[in-house]
């Protein structure tokens, strides 16, 4: 799923507020505790992170080693 930075505001404003639902494009999503807001707001950030990359056109090198 595509994540939007608006999406990624409103986890980090109830997380802000102690609050365990948010609502976003017309849903409404109760999670069931403050860790799962959590992991929801790292992969929403990692996410839009990688999209605004994208759009700006960043590269990415991957590397691999042998151990």
């Amino acid at each position: 799923m595509v994540w939007t930075q608006e999406q990624l505001d409103a986890i980090a404003a109830v997380i802000a507020k102690g609050i365990k639902t948010v609502e976003y494009d017309g849903r409404t999503i109760t999670y069931q505790n403050v860790d799962q807001l959590l992991a929801v707001l790292h992969d929403m950030d990692i996410a839009v992170a990688a999209t605004a990359d994208a759009v700006a056109g960043a590269t990415v090198f991957a590397t691999f080693s042998r151990s």
